[in-house]
């Protein structure tokens, strides 16, 4: 803003385009691009041009797909067709991509963290940006600088990064950068919050009724109403003295005394604790029994039987481990270690039981196939994903492992056991 010969005040321009022989000049009087992290109005003005671009409809749906494909789960099957393949190729493509990004940019990060180089100059370094058919152009510093002062600015945010990365011709990096973005921003939101103040919520003096924290209690699970009387003596204190909110909290199957002998807390505390014992104890007698089962053959029928009825009975879980029987092997474990192919798959693909469950060394499904040398359970797990880079300590039928054994991979067990075909077929993931 400046005054005229007239005494009357009007707002200038930040800056003026004229054309000398189809070339494009630009003056701007004001430098507001240097605290933004830009070096020139121009590569500010560029970065502008390309933000208002990716905002039209089009791209925002290309965002979008490009983002679903990249949180996508998608698995290849045993004899895939051609448009199967390449859907998978492509979602794959997609995720290698972001991962090659997201590395860059945090190299970019560590980068400007980095303290300038003596002299007043920023260090620069050469980054190549992913997925780019056409080439990149090596633009990044660690620090700008301020034409005006010729100091060396502290870091930009890191929102800034993207313009210090190398510019692409290819869009699909530029989305993948909006996506990374959008979550950085998250988390940086995330770290930002205040931690939540539940002392005054649960203390009577502040006006809060019990039903209301009937409701709050009700979405957490049982086992961890007592887990808020530890968290401090605020708290403990408030909650014990809310002794209808703990007797209402009661299921209704309970036998409750009409005058108990100690508060309703520790009653309903020692209660929960109780059932929860039996509960385990029925869940393990269950585990123990499908196991003697699994270790006779492979009776498929009993054991959909045990399950299918125990899950009515008690909520049963086909993922369940038990710190006291079987080492920690679920049923899916204890299938792969007795060779029970047809248990097995049911549990895999009827109950969706969790193909990465271990046990206390560590043994996936995959690594208990690699240790038996079941070639058909390799193929079997391989093929819905199994991670073959997880590291087994010591197989459940053997010794505690020394301390300083970090353990080995499904293909490393394999040839350790004398199957070297089995370890090659792991090795090359088919």
């Amino acid at each position: 803003k400046h005054k005229r010969r007239d005494g009357k005040e009007e707002y200038k321009k930040p800056y003026k385009i004229t054309k000398d022989n189809n070339t494009t000049i630009s003056s701007v009087s004001v430098d507001f691009w240097s605290p933004q992290g830009f070096s020139s109005f121009d590569e500010w003005l560029s970065s502008r041009l390309a933000k208002w671009k990716l905002s039209y409809s089009w791209n925002k749906r290309k965002r979008k797909r490009i983002q679903q494909e990249c949180e996508e789960v998608i698995h290849l099957s045993a004899h895939p067709g051609p448009e199967e393949f390449k859907h998978w190729l492509c979602v794959r493509h997609r995720q290698w991509a972001l991962l090659r990004r997201k590395r860059q940019r945090l190299r970019a990060e560590n980068q400007l963290k980095k303290p300038a180089a003596t002299g007043g100059e920023a260090s620069s370094n050469n980054l190549c940006s992913g997925g780019a058919s056409n080439g990149c152009e090596d633009q990044a510093s660690s620090f700008p600088t301020c034409a005006a002062k010729n100091q060396i600015l502290p870091p930009e945010p890191f929102s800034r990064i993207r313009m210090r990365l190398p510019s692409c011709s290819d869009k699909e990096m530029a989305f993948i950068d909006e996506i990374l973005e959008a979550e950085e921003e998250k988390c940086r939101k995330r770290k930002q919050r205040s931690p939540l103040q539940i002392e005054k919520f649960f203390t009577a003096s502040e006006g809060i009724p019990d039903d209301i924290i009937i409701l709050c209690f009700q979405y957490l699970e049982r086992k961890e109403h007592g887990k808020l009387l530890s968290i401090n003596r605020g708290i403990s204190k408030s909650l014990k003295d809310r002794q209808i909110v703990w007797k209402s909290l009661c299921p209704s199957h309970w036998v409750l005394p009409r005058r108990p002998r100690k508060p309703w807390h520790e009653l309903y505390c020692s209660r929960l604790r109780k059932e929860h014992d039996q509960h385990q104890k029925r869940w393990d007698d269950l585990l123990l029994k499908c196991a003697a089962v699994l270790d006779t053959a492979d009776l498929l029928a009993k054991i959909r039987k045990y399950v299918e009825d125990a899950e009515k009975d008690f909520g049963f879980d086909v993922n369940y481990v038990s710190g006291v029987v079987c080492e920690r092997n679920s049923l899916l474990n204890l299938a792969v270690i007795h060779k029970r192919h047809k248990v097995a798959k049911w549990l895999v693909e009827s109950k969706g039981a969790d193909i990465e469950t271990s046990d206390r060394g560590n043994f996936t499904p995959l690594l208990n196939a690699a240790w038996v040398g079941d070639r058909a359970m390799v193929r079997f797990f391989m093929q819905r994903g199994s991670n073959r880079n997880v590291k087994g300590t010591q197989h459940y039928s053997q010794a505690i492992a020394p301390p300083g054994f970090e353990g080995r991979t499904a293909d490393e067990w394999a040839s350790e056991r004398g199957f070297p075909d089995i370890a090659k077929l792991i090795k090359l993931g088919l």
